[in-house]
């Protein structure tokens, strides 16, 4: 359990092992609005330098394209339903779709990345600025492309309720229907909420979105500490008791440096001459002292410490 603060209030936090609902790839597929006027040929040269494009540079498992008539309703383009309804009749999880816009001897492209819920990233490329369909394409999917659906990389699909996430400690603001954006591997996602916060430990395929619960939010229930776990409290048990053991510990070893000045004094005897002169003696007796009260104060704050950290241990052990 970790005692977190977020925006300057203290929230409590909990470590799940987390196991994200099992996701596959997205499937991906291409679709070519053919109006009249457009060349087929023209036409197929497209859909295949986007196919092309998707395979080359997403991770989505792209299904063979097609080529369709423009919509039959008017403004379609325009309408999530709408748009949500062609990419639902694909039969794939993303669209791109690519609507050639003729205009005297160019050719306009708008190139539009759908998903099931109508939301599109569109951005319009001119072919008349390239020198191949291709480059165009590519060009035009490079910025509508997410960087959850890129080579290598993987989503997570935050809950609603999640003001922001942190993935492997980088904040990433939570958008509703936007995954958060991880290379695939395994990660660290701490889920951030008004009622706490909750670290993930989560396993991120590459152009899959990992699904969390929303039962893995934060809650009375799974934000507080069940009886007989590990607490706060206990952790600064075991530091305080620790801390007195190492105090203890030092005490001992300034008494014994103590001794051993105090052992190198020698008295004069008889007519001997090799005896500790009077001012040596003093020196060691006051190297002896020093040694001796900072024994004391370890002595004194170890067993404090060592006392209170056994007493905050015995208090969470057996707390209601």
């Amino acid at each position: 359990m970790f005692l977190r603060s977020w925006m300057g209030a203290p929230l409590l936090g909990a470590l799940v092992l987390s196991c994200p609902l099992a996701a596959s790839a997205e499937t991906g597929m291409v679709l070519v609005l053919s109006p009249p006027e457009l060349d087929p040929e023209k036409a197929e040269g497209l859909l295949q330098s986007a196919e092309d494009g998707l395979k080359e540079l997403s991770s989505l498992e792209v299904k063979p394209g097609k080529l369709a008539g423009p919509p039959n309703k008017p403004g379609c383009l325009k309408e999530a339903a709408c748009l949500g309804g062609i990419v639902r009749a694909a039969g794939a999880d993303q669209v791109l779709l690519i609507n050639p816009l003729p205009e005297a001897a160019a050719v306009e492209l708008e190139v539009m990345l759908l998903d099931k819920s109508g939301q599109a990233q569109r951005e319009s490329s001119e072919l008349g600025a390239f020198k191949r369909a291709d480059s165009a394409i590519t060009a035009a999917l490079q910025k509508v492309l997410p960087g959850w659906l890129r080579k290598g990389w993987g989503g997570v699909d935050v809950p609603a309720a999640a003001t922001a996430v942190k993935v492997d400690g980088k904040l990433l603001p939570a958008r509703p229907g936007v995954p958060a954006a991880a290379p695939a591997g395994r990660h660290e996602l701490d889920v951030l909420t008004p009622k706490g916060s909750v670290l993930h430990l989560v396993q991120v395929k590459e152009g899959a979105r990992a699904k969390l619960p929303e039962a893995a939010l934060p809650t009375a229930a799974n934000t507080s500490i069940p009886k007989g776990a590990a607490s706060p409290v206990r952790y600064v048990a075991y530091g305080a008791w620790t801390a007195g053991a190492l105090g203890l510990a030092g005490a001992f070893v300034a008494g014994g440096l103590a001794n051993f000045q105090l052992s190198s004094v020698t008295a004069c005897q008889g007519t001997s001459r090799t005896c500790t002169t009077f001012p040596e003696v003093q020196a060691a007796e006051g190297r002896a002292t020093s040694l001796n009260q900072a024994g004391n104060i370890m002595l004194a704050a170890g067993a404090g410490l060592a006392v209170a950290g056994a007493g905050l241990f015995t208090f969470d052990l057996l707390r209601p």
